[in-house]
């Protein structure tokens, strides 16, 4: 069975850290030859480019699809003559509705719309906000499981991912391969020639700072940390170049991706206190480089730190004194932190390959364009 002229659009977000994730994926479709790949990237632009109406801004996810559906019409015109769909995210699958008779679909996802609002129930204070996330479940239930069930397959980033669409959207498991994010393991990996500063250093990675936890993170080194240790901050938060940070804490902002493992690299225990989050590739980008980890459990987050093998994963509402005492044992114990380390660089291994990754992707995708498939 060969694949014979055939063409697949591929439908990927370029925001926040889906563009290096999509980066992924047109590296591993790359390698799929005989086959012309007609990208449409959905970007922070696009959001300017096609204004939403008032009343669909309550919805982040329908405003997406809004866009999508806009970006679509004004930018891919042969829909007929498409052999495969490709789609990052699954707000963009009800913009595609009408290909759904023409050519099967695949869906790369992080999280489900399920798993989506109840992150939002978790983290929110607001009360409407809660109220709509507590309705909004019920919704995207009976209106999902109508649409992925005619999904032909599922590529979820995450097991944690991959349950939902068993539990919530009764996915049968046939339909599911999990494939963790991708890296080259030469180039994020530990600095076995790094030296040990006089303090210890912590590192922190992420753009939409309050989200991530930033708030809490920087209580948490006013109070209790500083003074004995260098909190260095990289992200490209607009706010927090106004910030006034506390002595002992390193602002770092537009750091090319390229130059970010030398962080990693240079750094004896990553934190990560996000508030909502799916899996966060920064973590992953740190378990390449052999670090220990310490992270709020949340998301798919518990499918790679686990808790006092490669770091801590810290319960969702876990103090700052909290914080502190698990950071001062592992300063005090190297041991252990080398030993946190050795195991978050053995998780990455195993799932973070970029081969197994392109391997996995080009099989998936290719069973789908074979010349006599009938699907």
């Amino acid at each position: 069975m060969k694949i014979v002229n055939k063409k697949a659009l591929v439908v990927l977000s370029q925001i926040l850290g889906n563009k290096i994730f999509s980066q992924m994926y047109r590296h591993a479709l790359s390698e799929i030859k005989d086959v012309d790949f007609v990208y449409l990237d959905i970007t922070d632009e696009d959001y300017i480019r096609f204004p939403r109406p008032m009343w669909l801004r309550f919805s982040s996810t329908w405003e997406t699809v809004y866009v999508a559906k806009k970006k679509l019409q004004e930018d891919i015109r042969e829909f007929d003559k498409f052999d495969l769909v490709i789609i990052n995210g699954f707000e963009f699958v009800n913009a595609l509705i009408f290909l759904f008779k023409e050519c099967p679909f695949i869906l790369i996802l992080d999280t489900t719309p399920v798993l989506a609002q109840e992150m939002i129930l978790k983290s929110s204070n607001g009360f409407l906000q809660r109220l709509r996330s507590r309705l909004l479940p019920f919704l995207s239930k009976f209106l999902y499981r109508r649409l992925f069930n005619r999904v032909a397959f599922f590529l979820p980033v995450s097991d944690w991912c991959a349950q939902s669409l068993i539990k919530h959207f009764s996915i049968s498991p046939r339909k599911i391969k999990t494939i963790y994010p991708c890296f080259d393991l030469k180039v994020w990996r530990r600095d076995k020639d790094y030296p040990q500063k006089d303090k210890f250093q912590l590192l922190f990675v992420g753009n939409d700072f309050m989200r991530k936890g930033g708030d809490f993170l920087l209580t948490l080194y006013s109070r209790y940390l500083s003074g004995s240790y260098v909190l260095t901050i990289v992200t490209n938060d607009k706010d927090m170049r106004k910030k006034d940070l506390p002595e002992g804490v390193v602002l770092r902002c537009e750091i090319p991706h390229d130059q970010m493992p030398i962080f990693f690299q240079q750094t004896d225990l990553f934190v990560f206190p996000t508030k909502r989050d799916q899996l966060a590739l920064v973590l992953a980008e740190a378990l390449a480089c052999g670090l220990p980890v310490m992270a709020r459990d949340v998301g798919g987050i518990s499918n790679i730190v686990k808790d006092r093998k490669n770091g801590f994963l810290m319960p969702y509402d876990s103090t700052e004194e909290d914080w502190a005492q698990k950071i001062n044992y592992l300063h005090e114990n190297r041991s252990i932190l080398k030993r946190f380390g050795d195991n978050s660089r053995k998780i990455a291994e195993e799932k973070f390959d970029r081969e197994n990754f392109t391997r996995t992707v080009r099989t998936e995708v290719e069973k789908f364009l074979v010349k006599d498939n009938k699907s």
